[in-house]
C-alpha cells in the first residue's frame, strides 16, 4: 500500500488512502444533509410512517437506498413487511 512520508523523526507513515476516504466522507455527509435525496433517505430510515406523511415514497427510497449501499435499512424494511 502506498504511503506518504511525513518527514517527522519516528512518526509512522500516513497511508495515502486516508485523504480520499476523508473526501468521500465529507461529500457523503453533505449529500445527506443538504439534498432532497438526503432528507428522504434520513426520513425513511428514521420513521417510515413520518416519511409517508411527508409525501415520500418509502418503497422507492428503499430501492434507491439499496443502490446506494443502504442494505441495512432494506433488510429491516423487508422484515417489517414493507
Amino acid at each position: 500500500m502506498p504511503t506518504i512520508p511525513l518527514g517527522l523523526q519516528g512518526a509512522p507513515p500516513l497511508y495515502s488512502l486516508v485523504f480520499p476516504a476523508l473526501v468521500v466522507g465529507v461529500v457523503y455527509a453533505l449529500v445527506l444533509s443538504r439534498t432532497v435525496f438526503g432528507f428522504s433517505s434520513r426520513a425513511t430510515g428514521l420513521s417510515e410512517s413520518a416519511a409517508l406523511v411527508s409525501g415520500i415514497s418509502v418503497k422507492k427510497m428503499i430501492v434507491e437506498g439499496v443502490g446506494d449501499d443502504h442494505a441495512g435499512r432494506h433488510r429491516v424494511a423487508c422484515c417489517r413487511g414493507v
